[in-house]
């Protein structure tokens, strides 16, 4: 089975702070809205993994 995984990379320019998922973006959008954090790059890229069950 194919397994189609979205991840956003959180960095501050040089080095990746976390690799989020989607219930994680939630978080880290309204910590940023707070001001808890300061998000300066995101990238966005998917990755694929083949699952045998």
């Amino acid at each position: 089975m194919n397994y189609r995984i979205e991840y956003t990379a959180i960095s501050n320019g040089s080095t990746v702070i976390e690799y989020a998922d989607a219930s994680r973006q939630a978080e880290l959008v309204r910590e940023a809205e707070s001001g808890t954090i300061n998000i300066i790059n995101e990238y966005r890229y998917e990755s694929y993994a083949e699952v045998s069950a």
